[in-house]
């Protein structure tokens, strides 16, 4: 496990030049409804009460113009994809970081990253976990993409932003991500590593699977015992 300020973490990023199997662990405030989509009752929880803490594996570092042609080929369909110019921000030519300055001036970074395996979100308010049916109604619903309408098994993609990552694994190593002052104390940064160091290893997992499966990447063979 090792310690990486965002910026140390978007100069890693940087150097790598090929897909990578990664997974990530993130912490946002969600947007909620002012009120229950079905119901019409008032939100309980004021904006920023809430936060989501998200773990997936992926890769970065694809072309996901490929990805779904690769898809549409498995379903046996036309491999006509063109994806559509990015509607904003600029992706950096190894494909995996996005450069973007928003409309007050503020740069910041995020990963491009497709999405591979994904486990359930935890929303907390404070330390206490909110059970995910409490929430669902005050919760904007997601489109799905349409220029993806072909597909049967679609293909997601997230634009992650660095800010929001606090542990990332990638290679086999675990970074704890953040400014050494705004971090917890050592003692919960141990016990939130032990509660989420499974789930991510998992994803990443099955991230790194699937390369292989692509033929990405070829299966590490482990030495023959003499």
């Amino acid at each position: 496990m090792q310690y990486i300020t965002v910026g140390e973490l978007r100069t890693k990023l940087s150097t790598l030049r090929a897909s990578t199997a990664v997974s990530i662990q993130t912490e946002t405030l969600p947007k909620l409804l002012k009120r229950n989509r079905t119901t019409g009752e008032v939100c309980p929880y004021e904006d920023g009460d809430i936060s989501k803490v998200g773990i997936m594996g992926g890769l970065i570092g694809c072309r996901y113009s490929n990805r779904v042609n690769n898809q549409l080929g498995r379903e046996d369909k036309d491999l006509d994809f063109r994806a559509q110019p990015r509607k904003w921000g600029t992706l950096m030519d190894n494909r995996v970081l996005v450069h973007h300055i928003n409309k007050q001036g503020e740069e910041n970074y995020y990963i491009e990253m497709h999405v591979i395996s994904s486990q359930r979100p935890i929303y907390l308010w404070g330390d206490t976990e909110v059970n995910v049916d409490e929430l669902r109604h005050y919760l904007p619903k997601k489109d799905a993409p349409h220029t993806q309408e072909n597909l049967d098994k679609k293909i997601i993609l997230r634009d992650v932003k660095l800010s929001n990552i606090k542990r990332i694994k990638i290679g086999g190593e675990l970074y704890i991500v953040g400014d050494p002052d705004d971090l917890p104390s050592v003692e919960a940064v141990k016990e939130q590593t032990e509660k989420y160091e499974g789930r991510m290893t998992k994803d990443e997992q099955a991230a790194h699977d699937f390369l292989v499966e692509e033929g990405l990447i070829e299966e590490e063979q482990e030495e023959e015992q003499e």
